[in-house]
């Protein structure tokens, strides 16, 4: 909430949005990519279907 209250004030533009990147990026890494590769995680788990 910090680095986008710094974005909107126009007050350390820069380090507002490195913080939100890290942030983007730490989401990806943890939720997509176990998905993309058929782990699943937690509540993303991935049904066993017998057709598509």
């Amino acid at each position: 909430m910090f680095a986008e209250l710094l974005i909107l004030l126009g007050i350390a533009t820069r380090l507002g949005a490195f913080t939100i990147s890290i942030i983007m990026l730490v989401a990806i890494i943890i939720t997509k990519i176990p998905i993309a590769f058929g782990e699943g995680f937690g509540r993303f788990a991935l049904h066993q279907l017998n057709s598509y």
